[in-house]
């Protein structure tokens, strides 16, 4: 993956954090399941933090809305580099998912440490 793949990924997915809604909820439970594939295995745990996250009633809209742009990014099929070319078409979703959980760090230690 380039650098100008990342960044273009990057964009989307700051895009993806003022659109989401509640619904995308159901959509990211729907599709989790699928999304444990290629590189994404090497940061499920990452990907699993998010969804922790999302799921928790108590936690800030904020945090929760940039965990699910990201989760929606990765289960969107319209992405930086389609899912569907091998390798690299997850590559920038699995980008997205530690630059969501890296700006997330103090909100998803609180789930690394419960879980």
């Amino acid at each position: 993956m380039t650098e100008a793949d990342l960044l273009r990924a990057q964009r989307e997915f700051e895009e993806l954090q003022g659109s989401v809604t509640p619904e995308d909820v159901t959509r990211v439970e729907a599709s989790i399941g699928k999304m444990h594939k290629g590189v994404l295995k090497d940061v499920w745990d990452q990907v699993l933090l998010l969804w922790t996250l999302i799921k928790d009633p108590a936690a800030l809209w904020a945090p929760r809305s940039i965990a699910l742009a990201a989760l929606v990014y990765v289960i969107s099929p319209i992405d930086a580099i389609p899912d569907m070319i091998p390798v690299l078409g997850l590559a920038d979703d699995a980008a997205i998912v530690t630059i969501a959980v890296t700006s997330l760090a103090y909100a998803v230690n609180k789930y690394r440490k419960e879980a």
